[in-house]
């Protein structure tokens, strides 16, 4: 009888599992392919046990980003504060810097820059400071996009940052 119910509890756990990553795997192609909605409506799965904290944390990345697409700045900021894991603090720091761009405050922007250049290294991170020279060069009214510019810049599917880098 004891054996039936552990049985039967390690069952009910592995189907939870199995459930919460199906939907964790959802959430990130929906935000690959800018459904940003229903990486909002997918994110109750990154509340789960079930999930480590690294992915959680990239999961709430894209959740942030979709809540920023969307013009949900508060639900942006209230998430974006959540990331705490070290190889994914850079993506914090870089939207945190594009968010400063588009509220116009430099100050912001130097500082989330900085801690951008000063987090630890992980695969986004220069492509990240890449794009972020890019949209810091857009600013000025005179500003012209070289060959390398103009690469990255369409290789980018964000809305937000496309609509800073209007060329």
């Amino acid at each position: 009888e004891i054996d039936a119910f552990i049985i039967l509890e390690c069952l009910i756990n592995l189907i939870v599992f199995l459930v919460n990553r199906k939907k964790y795997n959802e959430l990130c192609n929906a935000y690959l392919s800018n459904d940003y909605s229903s990486v909002i409506k997918l994110s109750k799965c990154l509340n789960s046990r079930y999930i480590d904290a690294k992915a959680k944390d990239n999961g709430r990345v894209y959740l942030t980003v979709a809540n920023l697409e969307l013009g949900n700045n508060d639900k942006f900021l209230e998430e974006i504060n959540k990331v705490q894991d070290d190889e994914i603090l850079s993506k914090k720091y870089f939207w945190l810097a594009i968010d400063s761009i588009i509220k116009h405050n430099k100050n912001d922007f130097e500082n989330y820059k900085g801690q951008l250049i000063n987090s630890k290294d992980c695969s986004n991170k220069d492509t990240a400071l890449k794009i972020m020279r890019v949209v810091e060069k857009s600013q000025n009214e005179s500003c012209i996009f070289d060959q390398f510019d103009l690469a990255l810049i369409k290789d980018i599917k964000s809305d937000i940052l496309r609509n800073l880098l209007k060329t």
